[in-house]
């Protein structure tokens, strides 16, 4: 699978969706039926973290709240997000999270400032920082967005439409929410693929851009 150095902003708030900016955008398993499997899907689902070896775990009852929680938008620009995600990130590293190393083997998208937090983030991290945990846009949310399945479906449609050869994946980190991967024989990405992802996300979620 190829992965980005630099995410874009929709590969960001992708990544938000579920594990606040620490799991890798276009991770998880094959969904080869998409519109059978996507279907099957929960309605809901509750955030969750990617705990040790990709394996999805469950942030603390208490601290799934989302009253006074920043809100991104689709339409928000990448310093805006960074800067959020940056500030949740320093925050977890002040309550017992740990910045990886040079050298460290991780998975992941960047905090927001360049580093990236080693996981499973302890609990006490995740219940001292959940105030300051960006929530991701309500049209990126099973929970929020009635057409999330579809939005999805035509997300991958622009992006395979645009050259992307990629197929739509359920999350690494919690299969209630869905991504995309590259396609085994996807070969070298073009070089406006920063702008043609940011253009399907805006079209197929409606952002309206």
């Amino acid at each position: 699978m190829k992965m980005r150095t630099a995410p874009t902003v929709a590969a960001v708030l992708i990544a938000l969706t579920t594990t606040g900016a620490l799991s890798a955008c276009g991770g998880g398993s094959a969904v080869t039926d998409p519109q059978e499997q996507v279907a099957a899907l929960p309605s809901s689902a509750a955030p969750s973290v990617s705990g040790p070896s990709g394996s999805a775990q469950s942030p603390p009852a208490s601290a799934t709240g989302t009253s006074g929680r920043p809100q991104l938008r689709l339409d928000d620009t990448e310093a805006r997000v960074r800067q959020l995600s940056a500030a949740h990130a320093d925050c977890l590293a002040e309550n017992g999270a740990r910045y990886a190393t040079d050298g460290e083997n991780l998975v992941g998208v960047d905090s927001g400032n360049g580093k990236m937090l080693v996981q499973p983030i302890p609990e006490k991290a995740l219940r001292a920082c959940i105030g300051l945990e960006p929530l991701a846009p309500v049209e990126m949310r099973p929970d929020s967005n009635p057409h999330y399945r579809e939005n999805w479906q035509a997300n991958v449609a622009c992006l395979r439409e645009h050259g992307l050869k990629v197929h739509l994946t359920q999350d690494m980190t919690d299969p209630a929410f869905l991504s995309w991967t590259y396609d085994e024989d996807a070969g070298i990405s073009p070089d406006n693929q920063p702008q043609i992802e940011e253009d399907c996300m805006a079209q197929a979620f409606g952002s309206g851009r």
